[in-house]
Formats: C-alpha cells, structure tokens, sequence
C-alpha cells in the first residue's frame, strides 16, 4: 500500500513582493498594502498569469456552481471575459464569510490542473497570504492544495500540520480535527468549532484505548498509560488535570450551556492550540515505542 502523502506548507519564498515590507521599514512609512483586498487582486493577477492561453469555461463553470452562481453558456475569449474572473472580483472579503469563500475558490483552481503551473500559481498564493497578513497557510496535501488558519508559524507546524500529519493513523480524528481546523478559519460559531474540538480529541483515544468511552470517563485509562509510559506524575497529573479542564469547560459553556457570544476568539485560539498540545504528546509517545 502506497504510502500517503504528507502535508507540506507552501513556503512563502522571498519574492518581489518583500521589496514592500523592506521599503517600508527604511523610510518608516506604512504603505497600507496588507489588507484582505489586495491579497484577493494579487491573487487575481496571479491566476491570470497561470491560466494565460488555456480556456477556463470548465472552471468557471466549477467555481460558479461553487458559489451557487448561474451557468455560464458565454464564450469566454480570456480571463478578463471569463465568469471565473467576475465571480471572483465580486467576492469583497470584508466578511470572514467571503474570505472563507474565497479560499475555496483558490483551492478548487489550484487543483485545477492547468498544465502543472499549479506549484508556481500556489507559491505566488503563499507570498500573497504573507505580505497581505492573512491568517491562513497554504498547504499542499494528499487531496490537494489545502488552506488552515495560522498565527504562529512554530506553533502552526508543530501543533497543526505535524498532527495532521502524525494523526493518519487515526483516521476519524483526523478527519475532525480537520473540521475543527476549517472552522476556525471559517471563524464558524465557537459552539461548533469548540465542540468539534473535544470530539477530536475522544475520538483520538476511544481508537488508542479501543473502547467507547467519552472523553469524561477516559482519564483513568489516560492516567495509567502516561504511568506504564514513565511519564513523571507531576506531567501526568498536569495532563490528566487540562484534559478533565477541557470536557468541563465544554460541558458548562457548550453542551449544557451556549454561551458562544462571551467566547473571546483568543480563548479559541487557545483550544486549537492545546488540542493539538494533547494529541501531539501522546503520539510522540506512541512513535517512541515505534522506533525503540
């Protein structure tokens, strides 16, 4: 069985755009381009550049029942005349709503194979995030070119895409993790993001433990297998401690009460960050016994 392909993000590699920042800091001046309006015509100009000479009917058809647009039946002579191109002008990102969109619009073209310029239109995407200070990362997956939210670029691939990576042993909670992820940087409902969270992580143990336990009532099983691991009690009880943290914080503020509008996106942040903290802990345990 072949093996699958890990999540890499896309690099933002030093292009003509660093002149900008560089500029800037040198005749201390804000020239006000990092905003969700220029990324969205970088990434124009880009696209334009990368589908120059090949006709995008079939695109835009995709991008149109996307967005739920009408057909378009037109002949498209270029870019510029192509229902691809309008749809993708009238999106204005002012919303996360639109911003959201609009990167599943970038996904789905960036998978669009379009004579394999699809690495070079992704790097210029990458740059485009990075200097227009959007906060989402680029990556290139084994169903393609995917968007996930960021703010620290450490934290982002040692709590993120290395657990993404590191959970394709665990396949359901992969697969909630990545919701989790997408709804973050949908900036969906804290209720669903938060609860979409926790079930990630009793997903992740009833399949490590192989039983059908919630995540309340694993924390004898997790206790024992952090002390058959040699893990001091001081870790172990601190562990065990933010894990029963986790599910009563769910419980009083999701399950048994919505209290979504009193939940600050720092606070959010926070959970993604230590979801990915518990699951990366233990897996790094589990690949210690691998590899003894």
């Amino acid at each position: 069985m072949p093996r699958k392909k890990k999540i890499k993000i896309i690099e933002y590699n030093g292009g003509p755009l660093s002149c900008i920042s560089t500029f800037s800091n040198r005749f201390n001046i804000n020239l006000e381009l990092n905003n969700r309006e220029n990324f969205k015509n970088r990434c124009i100009v880009k696209i334009s550049t990368s589908v120059y000479g090949y006709s995008t009917q079939g695109l835009s058809n995709r991008i149109n029942y996307l967005l739920g647009l009408p057909h378009s039946s037109s002949y498209e002579r270029d870019f510029q005349s192509s229902a691809l191109y309008t749809a993708l002008k009238k999106l204005d990102l002012k919303t996360d709503e639109s911003l959201y969109k609009f990167l599943i619009v970038l996904e789905e073209i960036l998978d669009y194979n379009i004579d394999n310029k699809n690495f070079l239109l992704a790097l210029n995407i990458a740059e485009a995030l990075k200097v227009s200070n959007i906060n989402a990362v680029l990556c290139d997956t084994s169903e393609g070119y995917k968007f996930y939210p960021a703010n620290s670029d450490f934290l982002d691939q040692k709590l993120v895409i290395d657990v993404l990576n590191w959970l394709s042993k665990y396949p359901p909670a992969k697969e909630q993790y990545d919701v989790s992820l997408k709804l973050f940087l949908k900036s969906d409902t804290p209720r669903v993001i938060i609860d979409s969270l926790r079930l990630t992580i009793e997903l992740f143990f009833k399949q490590l433990f192989q039983n059908d336990k919630s995540l309340e009532n694993q924390k004898n099983n997790i206790g024992n297998y952090l002390k058959n691991k040699d893990i001091s009690a001081e870790i172990s009880n601190m562990y065990v401690k933010l894990i029963d943290y986790f599910a009563i914080y769910n419980n009083q503020h999701i399950k048994h009460n919505d209290d979504s509008e009193k939940i600050k996106s720092s606070e959010i942040e926070y959970l993604v960050y230590l979801t990915g903290n518990f699951l990366r802990f233990i897996i790094q345990l589990e690949n210690e016994k691998i590899t003894l």
